[in-house]
């Protein structure tokens, strides 16, 4: 017979169970989680699982509650079973009722997923009686102690057929009901420039969908439990905030909370001062966002000793200036005055007269381990326009010598609740369109492969997807997009192995993961090379030890005329020696050409080098990449990606450890880097959406900083777009040079673009 259930709204669909997640509770018996204040109604989370299944291996000491209503396909005599780790209860309802339950099977110890045999009490009695088409409350409560855990139900139909776990289509979720308000946002008073959020609590999050407002009209992009607006000014005050939720069962709108905005009459202060080695640069971070005017003014700060500031500008953020100044004495200790900075208040504040603060300069020290590269996240969201995205591609994995292909694109559903996903396609690089009835649990992955029986073979997984639809394999470099299945994107992320993307995904064997969702999907700050070659389809992933953490190519000499000779540079930033033998250094991913010998340990803070000689190759002026390879070959410890290199200069890591690399004023194989080279010309001014709206009248100036003219016969621009400067070009010493895209209307001086 067929079955009714009722219909989706806001995109999540009714069928499933609710699962509610009671974290930090000991013991591994289900009376530890009863007798819990949280239990039940403050559950730390929620999601709704496809089937009568949860996640396993999800997490130490917690419990958890799964409930729904299950609708009987036939009349006739019913069988349940659990299965469960830690202690496990199953109940059963006469109807829809939670208030008419009784147990009807239960786990003592612990069994391992779906293991339905292991204990006479995992069995409900053979003779439960429903009734076809009637709804019947059913729950399942689990409680896990220590090491693995699982949960799942089972029944045996009238007519013997098992169904493990009971399948989507036999539920229903049970206990959501229309969006339910425990936390309304309240009133909030804030001093101008700062930041104010409001905040909203349901009973159930599950399937909640919110559209916060702002008096009344609605806040594009507003979809969050909470909402902050920053920098707030004087004329938010007396605003008004709400937030409109909806469900599958309905909706509701919060309180209306209002904004009180003060002004601000604090002056700004210097909150420090510093130096990280560079003899011509200064930063100071204020207590608050500063005015650009007053902050940019060199005029405005004075450093002791005969030190002069040339240059004002703003660092990281609207708090930090960077200043440009005549060189610094190394160990030397200084004093910086500051005069007439404003902060951004509506009347602003200046810093008392002469405001001061001590800094040195110290050489020779490397940066912090931890300042290296950008902190990894959690997976999740990348935009608010879905919870489901890309998490890993594999687009170009090392050659293997059984020719297997192991491309795959991994998606992660980052919700609480499952999706489905039929008809929804990846685009791009691909084309892959994916099978109807298709869905990803919560907080699950999925995987769509060039090859899907290669992958499962080699990875020994099951469920992959694939093949796409338009080619045999993934381009090297591309755009890839997910659309739901009216065509919308969802996500979207370019990819490729050039800077800055990380060069150890192109070939020598590392996925593309999204190791940082905070900055957003087209932020190549969001992407990193997985922890170790292969990376980790169908899973999250797990960081190893990496007893080489510390080592960076730090310095390359490419370019050279004899007697000069290329070299490699590693510096090991640890505070402990390293072992490098069995390392391998090359530039061709599929070969390992030198091999680092036996009993070379490179020490703490310490360097070591290789010239071409010793490496059996040189490294190419028109540039190309250098691996750092594991004795196992199972990571590459670094990568560096480089163009066409200057004759005679190297390029490094300033200071030692840094995360970029800078060309630098000398060579210093095996010791401290040189400073930056800082070039004559650089580009001055950009023009890329003129007023007019005529592409015609988009330009790039250069400007020449230097005191000599510079000759830019065959310089060239590149990437966004591409221009040979002609033979004979030069530019005068404190000169400009405009290159537009047509000559039309333009100054003599103005080059074409093309």
């Amino acid at each position: 017979m067929a079955v009714c259930l009722s219909p989706e709204a806001g995109g999540q669909s009714s069928n499933g169970v609710l699962r509610e997640v009671y974290l930090n509770i000991g013991g591994g018996a289900i009376s530890d989680l009863t007798n819990h204040p949280s239990f039940p109604d403050s559950p730390s989370l929620e999601t709704i699982q496809t089937i009568f299944e949860a996640p396993n291996e999800f997490a130490e000491n917690y419990g958890q509650r799964m409930r729904a209503l299950v609708v009987a396909p036939l009349s006739g005599f019913y069988t349940f079973w659990i299965a469960s780790d830690d202690g496990g209860a199953l109940f059963l309802s006469t109807n829809e009722d939670p208030a008419q339950k009784v147990q009807i099977a239960a786990v003592g110890s612990w069994t391992a997923s779906r293991e339905w045999t292991k204990e006479p009490g995992q069995q409900s009695a053979t003779n439960i009686s429903l009734v076809a088409g009637q709804r019947y409350y059913i729950e399942a409560l689990q409680k896990e102690g220590g090491g693995g855990d699982n949960l799942a139900v089972r029944w045996r139909l009238p007519n013997n057929v098992i169904e493990e776990p009971i399948p989507n289509n036999r539920l229903l979720v049970f206990g959501l009901g229309p969006p339910f308000i425990i936390q309304q946002p309240t009133n909030v008073t804030v001093v101008e420039v700062g930041a104010a959020t409001f905040s909203v609590r349901l009973q159930h999050v599950a399937g909640a969908s919110y559209v916060w407002k702002r008096n009344g009209a609605t806040i594009p992009s507003a979809t969050n439990s909470s909402y902050t607006l920053s920098p707030v000014s004087l004329a938010d005050s007396n605003s008004s905030f709400s937030c409109s939720l909806t469900n599958a069962y309905g909706g509701t709108n919060s309180a209306t909370a209002t904004l009180t905005v003060t002004p601000d009459i604090m002056r700004p202060t210097i909150s420090t001062a510093g130096n990280v080695g560079e003899k011509k640069v200064v930063f100071l971070v204020f207590s608050e966002p500063v005015e650009i005017a007053t902050a940019t003014n060199a005029g405005n700060y004075s450093i002791s000793g005969g030190v002069s500031v040339t240059r004002a500008e703003f660092g990281v953020d609207s708090r930090t200036i960077i200043l440009t100044t005549t060189a610094l004495v190394p160990n030397t200790t200084y004093v910086v005055t500051v005069n007439n900075v404003r902060d951004r208040a509506t009347t602003p504040n200046a810093i008392l007269p002469n405001s001061q603060a001590t800094f040195s300069l110290t050489t020779g020290q490397p940066i912090d381990v931890d300042l290296l590269s950008l902190s990894k996240e959690p997976l999740g969201p990348s935009s608010r326009r879905h919870g489901v995205v890309i998490s890993e591609v594999m687009y170009h994995p090392t050659n293997r010598v059984d020719g297997r292909n192991l491309e795959f694109i991994e998606i992660y559903n980052s919700q609480l609740w499952f999706e489905e996903i039929g008809g929804w396609r990846i685009s791009g690089a691909v084309d892959y369109t994916f099978p109807p009835g298709t869905t990803i649990p919560a907080r699950s992955f999925l995987i769509v492969a060039t090859s899907p029986t290669d992958l499962q073979s080699v990875y020994g997984i099951g469920g992959v997807l694939g093949p796409f639809s338009n080619s045999n394999s993934l381009p090297n470099a591309g755009v890839l997009r997910l659309r739901n299945n009216r065509d919308a994107i969802v996500f979207e992320m370019n990819y490729t192995g050039e800077p800055p993307y990380p060069a150890a995904v192109d070939g020598a064997g590392h996925s593309l993961v999204l190791a940082r969702p905070s900055y957003g999907e087209n932020d190549p700050r969001a992407w990193a090379a997985s922890d170790v070659a292969g990376g980790s389809p169908l899973a999250h992933e797990a960081p190893s030890t990496n007893p080489y953490r510390t080592i960076v190519i730090n310095e390359f000499l490419a370019h050279t005329d004899l007697p000069q000779v290329d070299y490699i540079e590693l510096f090991n930033y640890g505070t402990n020696p390293v072992n490098l033998a069995g390392c391998f250094l090359t530039d061709d991913p599929s070969t390992n050409k030198f091999t680092i010998l036996p009993n070379t340990t490179i020490p703490a803070r310490g360097f070591v080098h290789f010239t071409d000689g010793q490496l059996g190759f040189a490294l190419s002026a028109s540039g190309e990449t250098i691996f750092l390879r594991s004795p196992t070959g199972n990571r590459i410890i670094d990568a560096v990606r480089f163009g066409a290199q200057e004759n005679g200069v190297s390029m490094g890591r300033y200071p030692d450890g840094a995360a970029s690399f800078s060309r630098l004023v000398a060579v210093t194989p095996g010791t401290n880097n040189a400073s930056v080279k800082l070039a004559d010309v650089i580009i001055n001014e950009i023009m890329f959406d003129p007023i007019t709206g005529d592409a015609d009248d988009e330009y790039v100036e250069l400007f020449n900083r230097g005191t000599n003219a510079v000759n830019l016969t065959n310089w060239r621009l590149q990437d966004a777009v591409t221009y040979k400067i002609p033979t004979n070009t030069s530019i005068a010493a404190g000169g400009y040079l405009v290159l537009q895209k047509t000559r039309r209307a333009c100054k003599p001086t103005i080059r074409s673009l093309t």
